[in-house]
């Protein structure tokens, strides 16, 4: 009830907001961020009409697309920057239609870039998303990755 815009205190949702600043090798970041959709499940789940989950067999490649600020001026870099900022950290992911998260680099100057992700808690709770990200930050820093999860929400 709380998604539906008709009500007036609707049209919100409950999401996990975060920023990491790096520098980031994009095809790295890219590649290790689809291992992990493949390996957890719910990270291809949506919700059918009838309220139940559905964890999708396979997913398209994410692409995370890049914001490339490091032309611009500082106060223009802090306005596109707030503007990312105030877009994913209000955003309500439609729960029918994958993913339903939402990962974009802005590249502040030639050494140092924001990760900027958002990820509805329909997916994933507190506990999920510290984990994916141990996750995440092993597979960039080289490790080659686990077995399949024997657990499932199917």
């Amino acid at each position: 009830i709380g998604r539906l815009p008709g009500f007036s205190m609707g049209n919100i949702s409950t999401h996990s907001y975060t920023e990491y600043e790096a520098s980031y090798d994009m095809d790295v970041l890219t590649l290790t961020l689809n291992q992990l959709i493949e390996r957890h499940g719910m990270l291809r789940a949506v919700v059918l009409p009838s309220g139940e989950q559905r964890i999708l067999p396979r997913a398209e490649p994410y692409a995370i697309p890049v914001l490339d600020i490091s032309a611009y001026d500082d106060a223009a870099r802090e306005h596109a920057l707030a503007a990312v900022r105030a877009e994913m950290s209000h955003m309500v992911h439609d729960p029918y239609v994958w993913p339903l998260f939402d990962v974009r680099v802005t590249k502040v100057s030639a050494t140092l870039s924001v990760l900027h992700t958002s990820f509805d808690l329909l997916i994933l709770d507190a506990t999920s998303l510290f984990q994916l990200f141990s996750e995440w930050s092993q597979l960039l820093s080289g490790h080659a990755g686990w077995p399949a999860v024997p657990l499932s929400f199917r």
